[in-house]
């Protein structure tokens, strides 16, 4: 009514869902039930009168969901085809809203599960695991079963690194340089909670980093074959200085392959201690 706007939680009561609205002022309204993780109004109910004198048969207000909304859920299963608990990672999909146009969304996986309902009969998925292959499907309602593969980390040596950074703690980092069809990075609502998250582009197959240990080794892991750029972030110590970050070559990696790939990278000295004296001096 005149613009105004008032939020409601629906209350799921066996196989219906419901709220009340107290206290509205008289007047026509319209009706928008949105979707959480979806953009767009997913049902719009327009014109309807409230006024005191109304009876409760007549303040009831029923709209049927059920061809507009559909049920999914995922199962990753390893041996056995049982569900494996111990994978995590993230559900990516796109579909084409009420508006025809694509967007994206994202849901959690957790011990091997994930459940969701969405306005769409078929939705592309990107399933991005923790330390596994990613796997791309076409999703329909119901369950939908997913096996992963086993990948190797990456592995480094940054001969000279750790003696010329001393203690400091360096973040050594993987960035893909071909388009992974993804977006960088995604925003969302947790159906179940509520609560807001963000995922980075390290969550959307872009990119992996770890820490330098106590050498100039270093495992990280990411989920894609391609070409990457190597990246060295120096940390300040005891939180002063700031950070400094300098690209220190590109690589070829592979991630399915029988073994790891392994590679020795040559450190720019002079640029990185240009990097630290910068840190030194702010």
């Amino acid at each position: 009514q005149d613009g105004q706007k008032r939020g409601f939680e629906l209350r799921v009561r066996g196989d219906n869902a419901g709220f009340v609205a107290e206290d509205l002022p008289r007047g026509s309204y319209d009706l928008a039930i949105l979707l959480r993780n979806f953009a767009g109004d997913l049902r719009t109910v327009r014109a309807i009168n409230v006024h005191p004198d109304l009876d409760r048969a007549q303040r009831t207000v029923t709209v049927d969901l059920r061809d507009a909304l559909h049920a999914y859920a995922i199962e990753v299963v390893g041996a056995g085809s049982v569900v494996d608990e111990a994978v995590r990672g993230v559900l990516v999909t796109r579909a084409a809203g009420a508006d025809g146009n694509l967007g994206w969304q994202a849901f959690p996986v957790n011990k091997g599960r994930a459940a969701f309902v969405a306005p769409q009969g078929m939705l592309e998925a990107w399933f991005i695991p923790e330390g596994r292959g990613e796997v791309r499907a076409t999703l329909r309602p119901g369950t939908t079963r997913m096996v992963t593969s086993t990948i190797h980390p990456v592995e480094l040596e940054l001969p000279g690194l750790r003696s010329l950074v001393g203690e400091r703690t360096v973040r050594v980092s993987l960035v893909l340089l071909a388009d992974t069809g993804l977006p960088p990075g995604i925003a969302g609502i947790d159906q179940n909670s509520g609560g807001n998250f963000r995922l980075e582009r390290a969550a959307m197959a872009k990119s992996g980093g770890a820490w330098l240990g106590g050498d100039d080794r270093v495992r990280i892991p990411v989920t894609r074959n391609g070409r990457y750029q190597v990246v060295v972030r120096l940390h300040a110590r005891n939180g002063r200085g700031g950070q400094e970050s300098r690209a220190i070559g590109e690589i070829d990696v592979v991630v399915d392959g029988i073994r790891p790939t392994s590679l020795s990278i040559p450190i720019d000295t002079i640029e990185l201690q240009k990097a630290l004296d910068r840190m030194r001096g702010r």
